[in-house]
């Protein structure tokens, strides 16, 4: 329990490079867009907090994969908006390098709460994983969002838009939040994936949920 906790505070603060502000994150939680994932993160967080020890683990098996298929869609509405994220005119071009277009500034921002969003369900997946004491599949399924997103959602091209984009007065580099996602997501991924490898070290008996069949073939989808 102890190294699971250890492995969520350390997977939870490389996390927090990309986004501190808790009231920003529950502020992107409330939008219209994302009340599927908001409600899937506090029905796994609700479940952690009452549920019965009976009935605890096979209830989190199945809010967890709902919050997997509802991240996974978000994932897939951030790599379209990258994809789509307008490059300016020629008219917004300041010198060689900045782009002053608010079109290109609000489509990156819209990207950028959807990370948060996806990390933050993440996050309460890796939670769900404590309170199971650390089954390997829900450390599976925080391995596969990762991967999905270092892999298939073309972080660096964002960090790029990002870059040419003309700082305002008092504002952070907007390339900074891309920036720290190209570092933070694959350490994060190493380490939990380090974590899998020392789980099927110590051998099935450290695994002590027993997954129906469906629950297993829901994980095998969730892995791939």
């Amino acid at each position: 329990m102890l190294a699971g906790h250890a492995l969520l505070v350390e997977i939870s603060r490389k996390l927090d490079r990309i986004e501190r502000k808790v009231d920003r994150i529950e502020q992107i939680l409330r939008s219209n867009t994302r009340e599927a994932l908001k409600a899937a993160i506090e029905g796994v967080y609700f479940a952690i907090d009452v549920s019965a020890s009976d009935n605890k683990r096979h209830l989190l098996t199945n809010l967890i994969l709902s919050l997997h298929t509802v991240i996974k869609q978000e994932i897939g509405l951030l790599k379209l908006q990258i994809q789509q994220a307008p490059e300016p005119p020629q008219k917004f071009i300041k010198g060689l390098v900045w782009d002053t277009s608010p079109e290109t500034r609000q489509a990156l921002l819209s990207c950028e709460e959807s990370l948060v969003a996806i990390l933050e369900g993440g996050r309460a997946i890796g939670t769900a994983a404590l309170a199971l004491e650390e089954p390997r599949f829900a450390w599976s399924i925080v391995a596969a969002l990762l991967r999905n997103l270092e892999e298939g959602v073309p972080l660096d091209h964002a960090r790029i838009l990002a870059r040419r984009i003309l700082p305002r007065e008092n504002e952070l580099w907007p390339e900074l939040p891309w920036s720290n996602a190209l570092e933070v997501i694959p350490q994060s991924r190493a380490v939990v994936e380090a974590k899998l490898i020392e789980l099927d070290e110590q051998g099935p008996e450290y695994l002590e949920l027993e997954l129906r069949e469906d629950e297993l073939e829901a994980l095998r989808l969730a892995a791939d």
